[in-house]
């Protein structure tokens, strides 16, 4: 037995010819069933394809594939089109809950037509239940035939089998076949739900006549009151008329004395709020100038002490003045890792406290000077128990040259100590020469 296709053209779709004229009938009146009815596939035994003759050797694996992954395809589809039916389910059960429940409590439905509703109703719902009852159904089938595990290797020999082309199409087409005939019972299910899904629709529709006929009976003009009989007013009555009309009046008397004195203390506060804004504006105005002007008086002061510092550190590497801030080395005070000052740290540290103090009794008493010390890192990791990390390292260092510096006669009120961690780097510590410029201890004067 040989299986030929011409290699140009699309493997042939079988049509099935129609069936008789009572089983299309059954199929297309009775839907319901069809959603319920139990689906009791053929078992096929696994056949050994190798027993067959293998014929000629260049059979058409690609198409073989094609019409395998073609029935993949479908099974795809139709599970997508199951799953969109529930959407039109979840949008058809409020719908016929609504009217259910307006055709109940509606007082001018009689009572046939409200027979005929809540019957109507009752076939929709029955008809949504079994159309979902399909789609569960349909997405719920998830069998599928592939290529067995004696397709490869001999269950008697237990060895590999020699690999065969036509060995190999005939079981594409066989998992094709079967799973083809899943296919068809899947369509069938999906079929059943969008027909129960459209006929609960149209029998929704249907029931909507008279419960729309009941609601435009609704008169939608004012309420018309007619009294009958005679009407008995006593002069009493007519004092309590009286101070009825006049009372709102009254009210509305004091509610616009009310309004007025309101609107006046309205406008005196926003008087005051705009008094308010100029003083405020004022005194920024002067905050800034005297700020200004402290900075001013001690820039002088900063340059002398930066020329100390500079000449006190000569000959270190990467000493260096940026901006307002003097920047040096953390291992001219420290060792790695530590926060701990070494001899040679201390030595420098009171020649800069020596230096500051020396400036500071030359400063006018009106400029508010403080020595701001910043602590750096790189982003190398520490994880010690008395510096858990980088922040703690930074920190340490930066007070620890404060307390040094008060120590040597600096005052606190004049001293400021600041951590940045790892997170304001001059280079990026992509290199050693990046970590060590970021290594470092900054020295800002400036004023509080």
């Amino acid at each position: 037995m040989t299986l030929e296709l011409a290699p140009d053209q699309p493997p042939p779709v079988c049509k099935s010819s129609p069936g008789p004229v009572w089983k299309t009938f059954y199929k297309v009146a009775w839907p319901a069933i069809d959603a319920l009815r139990p689906f009791a596939p053929k078992s096929n035994e696994k056949r050994d394809f190798m027993e067959v003759g293998t014929g000629k050797s260049d059979v058409p694996i690609e198409q073989c594939q094609w019409i395998f992954d073609k029935v993949e395809a479908r099974r795809e589809q139709l599970e997508r089109k199951a799953q969109s039916n529930f959407a039109v389910i979840a949008f058809l059960t409020p719908l016929v809950s609504s009217i259910f429940v307006f055709g109940l409590r509606e007082p001018a439905l009689n009572g046939l037509a409200r027979s005929i509703t809540q019957f109507l109703l009752v076939v929709a719902a029955t008809m949504l239940v079994l159309g979902f009852i399909a789609s569960v159904r349909a997405v719920a089938i998830k069998a599928r035939v592939t290529l067995f595990l004696d397709a490869v290797i001999d269950p008697e020999t237990n060895l590999f089998r020699k690999y065969s082309k036509i060995f190999h199409a005939r079981g594409l087409l066989h998992c094709a076949s079967e799973n083809t005939t899943l296919n068809d019972h899947i369509a069938q299910l999906v079929k059943c739900a969008h027909a129960l899904a459209a006929g609960s629709l149209i029998v929704l529709a249907v029931a909507a006549i008279p419960a729309g006929i009941a609601f435009s009976q609704y008169s939608g003009g004012p309420t018309k009151t007619t009294i009958v009989g005679p009407v008995h007013i006593s002069p009493d009555s007519f004092k309590d008329l009286r101070s009825d009309v006049a009372t709102p009046s009254e009210n509305t008397s004091i509610q616009a004395a009310a309004l007025t004195r309101l609107d006046a203390a309205l406008r005196d506060k926003e008087v005051q709020i705009r008094a308010q804004q100029a003083t405020i504006a004022e005194l920024e105005k002067r905050l800034s100038q005297s700020t200004n002007k402290s900075a001013d008086e001690l820039s002088p002061y900063r340059s002398e002490f930066f020329a100390a510092l500079s000449n006190l550190l000569l000959g270190h590497k990467d000493v260096r003045v940026i901006g307002d801030r003097f920047v040096f080395p953390s291992e001219i005070l420290f060792s790695s890792g530590s926060a701990l000052l070494d001899t040679y740290g201390e030595r420098q540290l009171e020649h800069i406290a020596h230096q500051l103090i020396d400036i500071s009794t030359r400063m006018p008493k009106d400029v508010h000077w403080v020595l701001q010390v910043e602590g750096h890192t790189d982003n190398r990791p520490i994880n010690t128990m008395s510096l858990p990390s980088n922040w703690e390292l930074s920190s340490a260092r930066a007070i620890t040259v404060v307390k040094f510096l008060n120590r040597h006669g600096v005052p606190n009120d004049h001293l400021v100590a600041a951590s940045y961690g790892e997170f304001q780097p001059l280079l990026p510590n992509e290199d050693s020469v990046g970590q060590s410029r970021n290594r470092r201890i900054e020295l800002k004067l400036t004023t509080r």
